[in-house]
């Protein structure tokens, strides 16, 4: 019952309820749903019905904007109303012959107020799927800000999944320090949590937005939910800031969302209160499966893409690599260069590189690799053009921590050019291996990939340990105070052999 974008209106750009009942077509087919809204005639998606042709086929009633029109339908007692926005509340006084109106299910004087915070391309990518779960809870009142820490690669991802801030700091400068960028979010947060004071924000990982959201929200006695928490390799430089960041983070988290078992462990021997931990599974997961359905449905999205790529050849096994992380600037990538120089010499591999835009990673990129044949540099991708990339590659060199978590999910192994990794599970389960950037290392790990079918297989075959796609649903139990606690939550099934 309404799809305006607020009471009494024609308009429906942006319309949070439009948007509800595209996703509820969808997930129900235009047979089960009768779409009512009195101040257009006529939509290009849906076919309208009136007010009383609804209330008297419908099962259920779900008010989405409090039209006049609404206020006053006798909907019979069999039936059962959803009133998300208090519009049974504002009706007129009936008469007394009148019967009694169902009980609705009242919302708006209860919900739960959550603000969402992120900042970079890869928060967004995992709280999107927390994000859109949220805002299909009756008893969740979400808003979302955005701190601007990346800006382009950030509106990308919030396109893809159809979200939109609510608030946005922009903090986005021009060769700006990490105090600039913490200070920054700080303050911005403060006048924020002035306009709208949640009763709990969320945040994820590891970022400069995370420590600086969490430290605000702890001096404005606003609770944290960490999600992501619990990661660690035990050294505060590798990798820097974000190992000193979450760590910093879980002091003023009061709900941790750790991924995995021995994230939980991690916590627990650092002192956190068993019962505020809830093990989820990594919402990177729900992302990366919900991205692949929306892409796998967008024949015209495929279609681009394989234009778009159609440089990629069929008889050369390709290899996608990816590398950004501060600690390998100088003589680390110095290292990673010229081993992909070294294993560019095959000639039944291609290399595809999304070169990041920092210039400690272009240079000796470029300077290095530029000419090589089977090399080819390529700007950086956004989140769909990269899980296109990652299903058609072979393998994966990498030091980015997300791809460790995403790509055992589509059978890639995956090489990390890190000497150390926050995500263990996934060394221990033999989805990745730690060369570490080291030209030898690199070019040994990957000629075995390359010359060795049973050490190959047992890698791709083996079991993510990083989740099933349902982390969302599981951190919203939580926040509705679920009868659901720690590791009962979610533990990962072994793969039977």
């Amino acid at each position: 019952m309404g799809l305006a974008f607020k009471p009494n209106i024609d308009d429906l750009r942006e319309s949070p309820a439009l948007f509800i009942a595209e996703e509820v077509v969808q997930a129900l087919g235009t047979e089960q749903c009768l779409i009512v809204e009195p101040n257009i005639d006529e939509h290009k998606k849906f076919a309208l019905t009136t007010c009383e042709e609804a209330v008297r086929e419908a099962d259920i009633v779900a008010f989405l904007v409090s039209h006049d029109e609404f206020k006053n339908l006798e909907i019979p007692n069999e039936k059962q109303v959803l009133d998300f926005c208090g519009v049974r509340s504002l009706s007129a006084q009936k008469s007394v012959k009148q019967s009694p109106s169902p009980p609705a299910i009242a919302l708006s004087n209860t919900k739960k107020r959550v603000m969402a915070v992120f900042g970079t391309r890869p928060e967004a990518i995992k709280m999107a799927p927390v994000v859109r779960a949220l805002q299909n809870c009756a008893e969740i009142d979400v808003k979302v800000c955005l701190t601007g820490q990346h800006r382009e690669m950030l509106d990308q991802v919030m396109d893809i999944f159809r979200l939109r801030g609510d608030f946005d700091l922009n903090v986005m400068a021009p060769n700006q320090t990490l105090g600039d960028v913490t200070c920054k979010v700080i303050q911005g947060l403060e006048q924020t949590f002035k306009e709208w004071k949640p009763d709990t924000i969320l945040v994820q990982g590891d970022t400069t937005t995370v420590l600086a959201a969490s430290l605000a929200a702890f001096y404005n006695r606003i609770e944290v939910g960490h999600i992501e928490a619990g990661l660690r390799t035990f050294d505060k430089q590798f990798p820097f800031p974000e190992e000193a960041n979450r760590c910093a983070t879980t002091q003023f988290a009061s709900v941790h969302f750790a991924p995995t078992l021995r994230s939980r462990q991690n916590l627990l021997n650092e002192g956190v209160d068993p019962t505020t931990i809830h093990v989820t599974g990594n919402t990177v997961i729900d992302a990366l499966y919900q991205a692949l359905e929306y892409l796998d449905g967008d024949e015209k999205t495929l279609a681009a893409l394989d234009e778009r790529f159609r440089f990629l050849l069929p008889d050369k096994r390709l290899i996608l690599v990816t590398g950004h992380r501060r600690e390998n600037f100088g003589d680390g990538f110095l290292e990673i260069c010229n081993a992909i120089s070294d294993l560019s010499k095959r000639r039944d591999v291609q290399f595809v590189y999304p070169v990041h835009l920092n210039p400690n990673v272009r240079e000796p990129v470029n300077r290095i690799l530029n000419s090589r044949d089977n090399v080819t540099l390529i700007e950086p991708l956004d989140y769909l053009s990269f899980l296109y990339l990652m299903r058609r590659s072979d393998l994966i060199l990498t030091d980015s921590g997300g791809v460790q978590e995403e790509a055992p999910s589509l059978g890639k192994p995956v090489v990390v050019m890190r000497d150390t990794t926050e995500r263990p599970e996934a060394v221990d389960a033999g989805t990745v291996v730690l060369a570490g950037p080291h030209r030898n290392r690199i070019v040994e790990h990957v000629s075995r990939l390359l010359d060795d079918k049973s050490c190959y297989e047992k890698m791709s075959l083996a079991h993510n340990p990083y989740g099933d796609g349902k982390a969302s649903g599981r951190i919203l139990d939580v926040l509705l105070d679920a009868q659901v606690t720690g590791i009962e939550i979610y533990r990962p099934e072994k793969k039977a052999g």
